[in-house]
Parts: C-alpha cells; sequence; structure tokens
C-alpha cells in the first residue's frame, strides 16, 4: 500500500501552524482535493478542525499521539492512502511514509513546525513527477517515492 504524505510546506521547510496562515495555502487546495478525495486521510486532531469542512468524500481518521500507525492502516482498503498532517502526525507515520507530495509556496515563515515535529529526520528520496499547481505563481507539487 502507498502511504503518501501530502503537504503543503514554506521555501523555508515549514507547514501551517495554525488557522492564521490558512488563507496562504489555497493555491493548491484544488489538487489536494483532488488526489484525497474517496481516499482515507490520517490528519492530527488540529488538522482536523482546520480540514473537516473541506474533506467530503474521503474517509477522515483523526489520529492522536498514541495511535498505532500499522493498526491504523491495516484497516485501510484502498491501495492508496495520504497523511496531511499536522507536525506530529507526521513523525507519527515516519517509517510507513512510502511516498511524498509536496508543494512548495512562495513563503517565508522564519518559524513554524517543521514537516515532522521534533526536529529533522534523515530521509532519502527520489524525485518522480513535478505537477504545475499554479501557472500564475508558477508553483508546483513535487511527488517523491521514499528510498
Amino acid at each position: 500500500m502507498k502511504v503518501v504524505l501530502i503537504a503543503a510546506i514554506t521555501l523555508d521547510g515549514f507547514i501551517a501552524r495554525s488557522s492564521k496562515d490558512k488563507m496562504e495555502w489555497s493555491l493548491d487546495q484544488h489538487l489536494f482535493k483532488q488526489q484525497t478525495t474517496n481516499h482515507t486521510v490520517f490528519v492530527g486532531s488540529t488538522t482536523a478542525k482546520l480540514l473537516n469542512s473541506l474533506l467530503p468524500n474521503r474517509n477522515l481518521v483523526v489520529v492522536n499521539r498514541s495511535s498505532n500507525p500499522k493498526t491504523l492502516l491495516s484497516s485501510v482498503e484502498e491501495g492508496v492512502c495520504f497523511v496531511a498532517g499536522g507536525a506530529r502526525t507526521n513523525l507519527l507515520f515516519f517509517e510507513e511514509i512510502t511516498d511524498m507530495f509536496l508543494t512548495p509556496h512562495p513563503l517565508f515563515f522564519k518559524k513554524g513546525l517543521s514537516l515532522f515535529h521534533g526536529g529533522p529526520k534523515k530521509i532519502e528520496t527520489k524525485l518522480n513527477k513535478r505537477l504545475r499547481v499554479d501557472s500564475v505563481k508558477d508553483l508546483y507539487q513535487y511527488q517523491y517515492t521514499v528510498k
């Protein structure tokens, strides 16, 4: 099964940390909706509050720090599922992630939430595809396989 981490990130490597950041992250929302529709999407409680009304037609699973990713993934029936944050949820699923869909936005937070809570983890990837998200802002989603 493919376990895809999907995230919008800043150029300095951060993810949105609150609903105040959300307004800046709408450029890839249409692609996120298209890619995750009819799939299981794992999110933390804060992310669920931000995205719940935006995620119809998905099996939205809200995880907590004591959730067991292997147990959660064993209940997924489709061949692909998504991990959509936040940082603690991304870290919880770190060992299970097979692919990453990252959309760098032309923003700098200077401080915020790292993609994986608790600091950088070493991860090797291979770029598979680049999808154009927005031609006006020249925004792309980069799709990686985790080695």
